[in-house]
């Protein structure tokens, strides 16, 4: 298990709440996220959106936003 899976694994949505989580991180946090909120909440794509600003260990300007999922 990952830190990301354990925090979402402890979110509890209230019945009848309709989820939106956005947020902008690291590329690697981005991704172990996005599969702990697809695999653990359930949420659809259009429930949450995490963008990815940088990557660590890859300098200012060097990032490539398009080779990412």
């Amino acid at each position: 298990m990952t830190p990301e899976y354990d925090a979402v694994s402890s979110v509890q949505i209230p019945e009848g709440v309709s989820p939106l989580i956005w947020g902008g991180m690291e590329c690697d946090l981005a991704k172990g996220l996005r599969r702990a909120i697809k695999d653990k909440m359930q949420l659809q794509r259009d429930e949450y959106y995490l963008v990815n600003y940088w990557r660590e260990g890859v300098p200012e300007g060097g990032f490539n936003h398009s080779s990412d999922e």
